[in-house]
């Protein structure tokens, strides 16, 4: 009020809290303003309002200690949280600290240089990560996934999941998305594909037949409650799966003509030794022996 007295501000404001009649508190919001001086410039009369604002003060708390609570979610998420703007070159605005666990670099790189990912985006992936951004702004949500360089020099596979947030008209407001560091999971499938590719040559070279006959879905063995049944079913509907060239001379058939049997077509010759057989294996897990069996033409093997 003395400010205002002094003639320091043009309005007087001010905002604190009056205790009502029934014992609780209310929040004011105190507007006023000095309406007439004396000769010497002195204040002789003032105006003011006073306003109730308590719930409006209560908002701005429950805001406050939301945005406490998606801070501290945000910076304690094990995936890196960024915004960026809802432009062409995606240019950051907020990025979370985590980023600097995951490539070096603190989240103040990302603000001071606010375009810092092109730069660091693995240059064999740079064009159709980059794209990812136009997908988003078109599409409203996009996922890619490409290599970063780290500031020690790693690659690492990253996962970017980013969403369009639009405001209530409609119109696009930022960009929200979600790092992930997927380099493990990268190397892992790379190893399966590499582990996938020799099988796939030994079970393609091999001197001994080989052949899989995967089922599409599991099927209760060791529980079953007939046997018998289940057995039935799998040597009459299971067709093979895939055999090398090896099995198809020894068996004297073609590759279409394999696939399409099941156990029952292979021991023909004697069914009641294809049940034995399967019935040893699906029992023990495994099978080693000698059978006999005949080709296509009939001829023992």
């Amino acid at each position: 009020v003395q400010d205002h007295l002094d003639g320091k501000t043009s309005i007087h404001r001010d905002e604190y809290r009056l205790r009502a009649k029934d014992g609780s508190y209310r929040w004011i919001l105190d507007l006023g303003r000095v309406i007439e001086y004396d000769d010497q410039g002195r204040p002789l009369r003032m105006t003011a309002t006073h306003t109730d604002v308590t719930e409006r003060k209560k908002a701005e708390q429950a805001l406050r200690e939301s945005e406490e609570k998606y801070r501290n979610l945000v910076e304690h998420a094990p995936a890196v949280v960024y915004l960026d703007n809802a432009d062409e070159a995606g240019t950051n605005f907020y990025i979370s600290p985590q980023i600097e666990k995951l490539i070096g670099y603190p989240s103040s790189a990302f603000i001071e240089n606010p375009t810092i990912w092109h730069q660091l985006i693995f240059p064999g992936d740079y064009e159709r990560t980059v794209n990812t951004i136009w997908e988003t702004l078109k599409n409203d949500h996009a996922i890619e996934d490409y290599r970063m360089i780290a500031k020690d020099g790693r690659t690492l596979w990253i996962r970017d999941t980013s969403v369009l947030i639009r405001d209530e008209n409609g119109h696009p407001q930022y960009i929200q998305g979600f790092l992930e560091d997927i380099t493990t999971h990268k190397q892992a499938a790379e190893a399966l594909r590499k582990s996938e590719q020799r099988l796939q040559a030994f079970f393609n070279q091999s001197l001994d037949g080989f052949f899989f006959c995967d089922f599409e879905e599991p099927i209760e063995w060791k529980h079953a409650s007939n046997k018998d049944e289940t057995l039935e079913y799998i040597i009459t509907t299971k067709h093979f799966t895939d055999v090398n060239d090896a099995m198809l001379k020894q068996y004297g058939l073609g590759r279409e003509t394999f696939l399409s049997f099941t156990t029952r077509d292979i021991f023909a010759h004697d069914p009641e030794q294809g049940r034995k057989l399967r019935r040893e294996l699906f029992d023990a897990g495994h099978l080693h022996l000698e059978t006999f069996e005949r080709t296509s033409a009939g001829t023992p093997v």
